[in-house]
């Protein structure tokens, strides 16, 4: 038995693809969050001191680049768009209480849901049949 073995039961990610998409994501999500961070602390109105970049460009900036990470995550990791979306508006339709706005669903989101109902259309869709059935239910 190694040392490591004997320090961890856990086996680390070695494949190199994993720890790139998975370090940028990570990076992303970091920066994302100090991006938030500064808003909380100076105002998103506000703009950085040394550099004078609104803290709102920031922010959207950053969500931006979360999202495509995410996405390329998702993609390279093979995860379940599906999942994702449809947990992501459950959480959403939770929280919305704390706010007084509709739910909007992201640009993130709706791609998720594209994707998913793309999919549900072509493994629904019969050689034979012009008319499918969306899963959330309309007639089409």
């Amino acid at each position: 038995m190694t040392t490591q073995e004997k320090l961890s039961p856990w086996t680390p990610d070695t494949n190199k693809t994993h720890l790139r998409v998975l370090g940028k994501a990570l990076e992303e999500l970091t920066e994302c969050g100090s991006a938030v961070a500064r808003c909380i602390i100076q105002g998103i109105d506000e703009s950085e001191p040394v550099t004078g970049k609104p803290n709102r460009q920031w922010l959207q900036e950053e969500i931006a680049d979360a999202y495509a990470t995410l996405g390329l995550m998702c993609q390279y990791m093979k995860l379940d768009k599906s999942f994702i979306f449809e947990r992501s508006m459950g959480k959403a339709l939770r929280l919305r209480g704390w706010i007084d706005e509709p739910l909007v669903a992201s640009p993130f989101l709706y791609e998720f849901w594209c994707q998913s109902v793309q999919r549900r259309f072509i493994e629904r869709a019969s050689p034979n049949s012009t008319e499918f059935v969306l899963e959330i239910g309309e007639r089409h």
